[in-house]
């Protein structure tokens, strides 16, 4: 199993939206989802910083509070792992709040995005 160092939450975020084009490239959307319950694998509740970890959007695309990270669609190549931006798309600047047992915690940047499908037809993404 590979994993490039480009995969992981600080640098590409929490993804949700995952196509390949016809060269067998990957793109993956900017997701602003989080988990129901904020626990870990044991049932032990996650520490504030954990959370934000896993509820961020990536450097790659702006870091975590960057309206534009929001709109982030990256491309993975097909060859080397790689993950870039390939297209930023605009969102509207909202609060994205969780609030657990330990609390309340928000961050301010856009509401992410959803899946993504590609036309191979047309070679275009709708």
């Amino acid at each position: 199993m590979f994993h490039h160092p480009d995969w992981v939450a600080n640098r590409m975020g929490n993804v949700f939206g995952i196509e390949l084009d016809e060269e067998f490239n990957m793109y993956v959307t900017a997701s602003s989802q989080i988990w129901q319950r904020a626990v870990n694998a044991g049932g032990t509740m996650l520490t504030q910083s954990q959370i934000l970890d896993v509820w961020r959007y990536g450097s790659i695309g702006g870091g975590e509070n960057d309206l534009a990270a929001a709109g982030t669609i990256y491309k993975i190549d097909a060859f080397t792992g790689e993950a870039s931006v390939f297209a930023v798309l605009p969102q509207q600047n909202t609060t994205l709040q969780y609030f657990g047992d330990a609390g309340l915690w928000s961050r301010t940047a856009g509401p992410g995005l959803g899946n993504i499908s590609y036309d191979y037809k047309n070679q275009t993404f709708m």
